[in-house]
């Protein structure tokens, strides 16, 4: 099975639900690495070492807010495509251990979009694709 993949802007985004087929450990891993990837650009954004800012809390000065919160959304679409790839894909080295670190990110972020009067949904419509 080939692996498609979607160009938009300069972000690759893969969509896991159009394919019912078990995934390799070699495809698994490869797609692993690139929302790993993903995560791993927001962090340079919303991981600012005086005081671990996020796009929901107001704490970051170091990058405007239209910024931050294309890289949270960014970061929750990873995370919720991990979740979704490992869940398919179970059978695969590590892929439990990326289900429970995914679901717990997402429960997490989602209890601080709720705290807030938030919801993902509202928070990151009309977003454009990572770039």
């Amino acid at each position: 099975m080939k692996l498609k993949y979607v160009l938009l802007g300069c972000g690759l985004v893969f969509f896991p639900m159009a394919y019912a087929e078990k995934l390799t450990q070699q495809q698994y891993d490869d797609i692993m690495e690139t929302y790993t990837d993903q995560v791993n650009r927001s962090k340079k954004i919303l991981d600012h070492p005086a005081g671990q800012a996020d796009a929901v809390r107001k704490d970051a000065v170091h990058t405007d807010s239209e910024t931050q919160k294309q890289a949270f959304c960014s970061r929750m679409q990873a995370y919720h495509q991990i979740a979704a790839i490992s869940q398919q894909n179970a059978e695969l080295d590590t892929a439990q251990m990326m289900l429970m670190i995914a679901q717990n990110y997402l429960e997490k972020q989602n209890q601080r979009l709720n705290d807030s009067g938030m919801t993902e949904q509202v928070f990151c419509a009309g977003l454009k694709p990572e770039s």
